[in-house]
């Protein structure tokens, strides 16, 4: 029915409602005949309206821009073809759900020492997604620091979830009771909106404008 609204050019939230009730409007008035359509006309139906959900130029772009992707999508059709409509799904979801924790799992730290004319700062250049999975790592670096002043350029971080906020924040604020200075650079406004949200002196002061000492070192990279 979804792919007959579709065929149809319904497109807005009322073709759902309207294809259900016609649906329904079917078997209430015509569901005692149904037993008297041949069962091989029903199943061609069903195989006309699965290739029409199968776009070849689609399944071909997915290849060619991720094969994880295509896979994923492999999958999820052969499962609905090979066991069941609700379990191929469920396997896709699956799937997708195992890749998306491999992607957020690759978190990338690299610190770099330089020289400034008040003491040498670490800077720790972060390259990936700051969430509950992977923020474990930069608290343990950053929490063995020795150093009086610390960077952390969060130019290559695209996102971080309220988790990996709050343990920032905390590290953030055991540093400062530390005396060890931390600047957060580089921040996109959405990652630096998250660790704004309900944030210590300590963090706040840490996500003001970078010094211009650190600047050229930001650059690099």
């Amino acid at each position: 029915r979804s792919a007959a609204a579709a065929d149809a050019g319904g497109t807005d939230r009322v073709a759902p409602l309207a294809q259900s009730l016609v649906l329904g409007l079917v078997l209430l008035l015509l569901g005692a005949h149904l037993d008297l359509v041949p069962l091989a006309a029903l199943a061609a139906v069903l195989c006309v309206v699965g290739v029409k959900l199968v776009q070849p130029k689609g399944l071909l772009a997915l290849l060619r821009r991720s094969r994880a992707d295509a896979a994923i999508a492999a999958i999820t059709a052969v499962s609905i073809l090979a066991l069941d409509f609700v379990l191929g799904v469920a396997l896709g979801v699956a799937a997708s759900l195992a890749r998306l924790a491999l992607v957020q799992s690759r978190l990338r730290i690299e610190v770099e020492v330089a020289p400034s004319a008040v003491g040498d700062f670490a800077i720790y250049r972060v390259t990936g997604p700051l969430v509950f999975a992977t923020c474990g790592r930069l608290e343990d670096a950053l929490l063995e620091e020795s150093r009086g002043a610390v960077v952390l350029d969060l130019t290559s971080v695209p996102f971080v979830d309220v988790t990996a906020s709050a343990a920032l924040g905390r590290v953030i604020d055991q540093l400062a009771q530390r005396d060890v200075d931390v600047d957060v650079a580089g921040a996109a406004p959405s990652v630096r909106s998250q660790l704004a949200r309900g944030a210590s002196v300590a963090t706040a002061r840490a996500l003001a404008e970078a010094p211009g000492r650190v600047r050229p070192h930001l650059a690099r990279g």
